[in-house]
């Protein structure tokens, strides 16, 4: 039950702004890249870090760090085995953080099986498997492809699920990209609140001795809450700030003890 406390927290809290033409143009270019030609991947990787400050300002607080971003069209998800329903039914966010830790220090964490540690929304089960890559990832192998076994609890549901995630690096493994994406329709038990598509895109770049790392996600869901579009852009805005934000506090320990 959503108590009314934590309605207020997540209300008085406003989405962010639209993203600037030219953002979006470039982040649909890094979703719909997913399954492009290397030189054709590394162009959308370097148009989008040429835009992506004029968007975000990761010097401000979290709504100045983030973005409404426009759709993706059905060709930009084409390369997606994903559920076909209309992307315009999509609603989507972008959020982006400076980590303070180096690129090098981000990229073993992708070879957990065991994802909980920096996933603070699925504390019970976020289970990955691989399917090519895991045994060469740290060696700056250009692919990974993998599967991940999750339970998502939020302030507006509760979901078991899987989704597909894969990643490939950009620029001669100056960096990395992922793209994941539900395959069916997911309905809870009860049939009150599903996830009926979702596609992600997350790129990990180095700045300096920091990692500048930003993901857009795009969603239809039903709920069996009420909540207004509002409310659904802030819940996932503070979500995915979060979750990044998880993956930092995890190297501050480990690396602080070195």
């Amino acid at each position: 039950m959503l108590t009314f406390s934590i309605l207020f927290l997540f209300a008085c809290r406003q989405p962010p702004d639209e993203a600037k033409p030219e953002f979006n143009e470039a982040i649909r270019l890094l979703l719909a890249a997913h399954p492009a030609d290397q030189d054709v991947l590394d162009q959308a990787a370097n148009d989008f870090l040429d835009t992506v400050d004029g968007t975000l300002n990761f010097e401000e607080g979290l709504k100045e760090r983030s973005a409404l971003p426009d759709n993706p069209s059905a060709s930009d998800v084409d390369s997606f085995d994903h559920p076909g329903r209309d992307p315009d039914d999509l609603m989507g966010i972008v959020v982006g953080r400076i980590s303070e830790h180096p690129i090098e220090s981000h990229w073993p964490i992708q070879l957990w099986e065991d994802q909980r540690p920096v996933e603070p929304y699925s504390p019970d089960l976020f289970s990955r498997e691989f399917l090519s890559g895991g045994d060469c990832w740290l060696d700056n192998c250009d692919t990974m492809e993998t599967i991940n076994d999750i339970i998502k609890e939020n302030l507006l549901m509760t979901m078991a699920y899987k989704t597909r995630k894969d990643f490939r690096t950009f620029n001669e493994g100056e960096g990395y990209i992922a793209w994941s994406w539900t395959q069916e329709e997911i309905w809870d038990e009860g049939e009150n609140d599903a996830i009926l598509q979702s596609f992600t895109v997350d790129i990990w770049a180095p700045r300096g001795n920091r990692t500048m790392r930003v993901g857009a996600l795009w969603s239809e869901t039903v709920l069996s809450v009420n909540a207004s579009e509002d409310l659904q852009l802030t819940t996932t805005m503070v979500g995915l700030d979060k979750t990044q934000g998880a993956a930092d506090e995890y190297l501050d320990d480990v690396e602080g003890d070195q």
